[in-house]
């Protein structure tokens, strides 16, 4: 293909695949022969970013640290690669909320990420949803795997403090997610977070005077300083906590025999900005019955788990409904302690004297589907 591409130009690459003319390319720029590697590149520069084959975006960006590294990919094929990758995956939340999209986000290699994670077209709630990528990529197993070859933890360590704007994250991040997170830790110091979280919890005033007059980290890391990402298209996160009767049934008689809170998680897990949040319908013991607390739980993939004696990083409204009596909306304004965690007692004023399971009392408040309490949850930024 090379010799036919000396002579014959673009026309002898017609019906050639990408990966084909990307291995053309890739072998006639080392061998140095400008005619060929010209002609490859504004067949693959012609191709729509959306149609460009992900497999070709990957060998792309290799370009930038590979063996390619002293001759680096044509600028309108790694723009062309760049907004492909976006398409894909640069609003971040979108990305975390879809399985398939955050199994290739965390699949992506480490270049890859840190040019999504560096782009200023990335999108996200918050800074943290940023974190919470980068530290869901780090515990990936591949990236595990990979650290086991030596230099490559700190590399990786190295590398995605550069895309994380710390400076940006809130307070409550800062200070009870941050030092948690294994690769944080490993690379800023605990003085170094207490000064994050200063310049966060100052105000916006207080942030510009600071960044204006450089210095301390400003100076040594002005790119956790960087404004804020553009906003996700995201704006809230659906759950789903859906309990049979008998289950129900079961919980009221095991609180009341035990005197200890039953409770009963929702399928599944939502991320919203930044956190995984899932459903909880928690039967507490009364001393006149059972209460009914709906309640939130709330992790960061497993890093870390806030607690009620600690400030949520996002305040949240709720919106419930369900089947039988059609969809209500009921807002439940901000989220509050609960027993060690986050939610709402007697979420549906049923009141703390129910001695056992009345499944009508539910239907009535439009809470019931065929034989099991459905509640949907919307979670939005307040």
């Amino acid at each position: 293909m090379l010799h036919s591409t000396i002579y014959g130009g673009v026309e002898a690459l017609q019906g050639a695949s990408q990966h084909q003319l990307l291995e053309l390319l890739c072998l006639a720029r080392r061998c140095q022969v400008a005619a060929a590697a010209e002609a490859a590149e504004q067949l693959l520069a012609a191709i729509p970013a959306e149609q460009l084959e992900w497999e070709v975006v990957e060998e792309v960006f290799a370009f930038v640290t590979g063996a390619q590294q002293s001759r680096p990919a044509p600028e309108a094929l790694l723009e062309s690669a760049g907004a492909r990758l976006q398409h894909e995956l640069g609003d971040l939340d979108a990305a975390m909320q879809d399985e398939q999209a955050r199994r290739r986000l965390m699949a992506l290699p480490l270049p890859m990420l840190c040019v999504l994670l560096c782009d200023p077209r990335t999108r996200a709630s918050c800074e943290a949803t940023a974190l919470a990528v980068a530290s869901a990529w780090f515990a990936d197993p591949a990236a595990a795997q990979q650290r086991e070859r030596p230099g490559v933890r700190e590399q990786q360590v190295a590398a995605l403090a550069e895309c994380v704007r710390f400076g940006r994250l809130q307070p409550a991040v800062l200070a009870a997610v941050a030092p948690r997170t294994e690769w944080v830790a490993a690379v800023i110091s605990q003085q170094q977070l207490l000064d994050l979280t200063a310049f966060a919890t100052g105000g916006s005033r207080q942030q510009g005077q600071q960044l204006r007059a450089g210095g301390g980290l400003v100076a040594a890391h002005p790119q956790w300083f960087l404004p804020p990402r553009p906003s996700s298209a995201v704006e809230w996160a659906a759950l789903s906590l859906e309990v049979p009767g008998a289950e129900a049934r079961a919980a009221v008689a095991r609180a009341r025999a035990t005197g200890q809170a039953e409770s009963l998680e929702g399928r599944g897990l939502a991320f919203f900005r930044g956190f995984w949040w899932h459903p909880e319908l928690e039967v507490t013991p009364t001393r006149t019955g059972v209460r009914y607390d709906l309640r939130l739980g709330i992790t960061s993939g497993g890093l870390f788990e806030p607690h009620a004696s600690q400030r949520v990083a996002c305040r949240v409204m709720v919106v419930e409904g369900s089947g039988e009596a059609g969809l209500s909306t009921r807002s439940r304004g901000a989220l509050v302690a609960v027993d060690g965690g986050w939610g709402w007692r007697d979420c549906w004023g049923l009141g703390s004297a129910q001695k056992e399971w009345d499944a009508d009392a539910f239907r009535a408040k439009g809470l019931m589907k065929g034989r099991s309490m459905c509640v949907k949850v919307v979670i939005k930024a307040a």
